[in-house]
């Protein structure tokens, strides 16, 4: 049961930044083509109005549509799951749910102005099709703002409780394995970000120590090796400033020593069985 949970708290913390990450690329497509099309037309923002071709190409449906169904129907579902019961909920569960809404309406809202505004505009139905462009005129840029605002306000949520998943050995230990992936992108320092944010007493090095020592209590002596190394590589870019930096680096050290001995001699076993 622990280790379901264990995985259901890491799937959020994948699942939640990888969904942040793909609202930041349509957020900033969205603001690039707005900045166009006032650039264009020499218009304040506040004055600017598009056609419906133009409001529809502001966001891509696909992209919508992948964001919520690849990344947020999982996504709520896991914070209902963890941080849900009958008479409380976190509030990052609640601003995911409040994002999934969002953006199932801000999705269905694009839809109405690229398939239906085209229709009434054929039809010469000035009314139906002036109520299409007034309601998603002022819907469009109301809804981007606020899933903008939303998104931001849940990473800060979840920031703060990456303390309390400490000892998640699971979580720990996936973020070390993509730290070349989404973890590279989320923080300027990459997965160290993630590490500073979940010890703050002592920082990424403590977060490298326990990615390696969960890594070499289950025998996985080439990834164990890994994040010892890179813990080290961590200490000598400059002082850590934590408490316990001076026995975490020893630490480090002699388990690197033993990591590299444990796999040099599971190669030798392996070599001798092929033989």
């Amino acid at each position: 049961m622990a280790q379901v949970t264990e995985h259901c708290i890491w799937k959020i913390v994948e699942l939640f930044y990888k969904s942040f990450l793909a609202f930041r690329d349509i957020y900033d497509q969205y603001e690039s083509r707005i900045a166009a099309h006032i650039d264009a037309l020499k218009v304040p923002r506040e004055t600017l109005q598009l056609s419906h071709l133009d409001l529809a190409g502001l966001i891509e449906f696909p992209r919508l549509e992948d964001l919520r169904n690849r990344y947020l129907l999982a996504l709520k579902d896991g914070c209902h799951k963890i941080f849900r019961d009958r008479d409380h909920t976190d509030l990052l569960d609640r601003y995911v749910s409040t994002i999934f809404h969002e953006i199932s309406i801000l999705k269905e809202e694009h839809y109405t102005v690229k398939h239906y505004a085209p229709y009434w505009a054929r039809a010469e139905a000035q009314r139906e099709l002036a109520s299409i462009m007034e309601e998603a005129g002022t819907l469009l840029p109301r809804k981007m703002q606020h899933l903008d605002f939303l998104f931001k306000t849940a990473r800060e949520r979840l920031e703060k409780l990456l303390p309390d998943f400490r000892g998640q050995k699971i979580l720990v230990r996936s973020l070390f394995l993509n730290r070349h992936g989404f973890a590279a992108v989320c923080y300027p320092s990459g997965v160290e970000g993630f590490y500073t944010l979940m010890y703050p007493e002592n920082g990424p090095l403590e977060g490298y120590v326990e990615a390696g020592e969960s890594f070499f209590k289950g025998a996985f002596y080439a990834q164990a090796c890994e994040a010892f190394s890179e813990g080290l590589d961590c200490a000598r870019r400059g002082p850590s400033g934590a408490p316990d930096g001076a026995s975490m680096i020893d630490r480090l050290s002699s388990r690197l020593r033993e990591s590299g001995e444990a796999l040099r001699a599971r190669q030798e076993i392996e070599k001798d069985l092929r033989g």
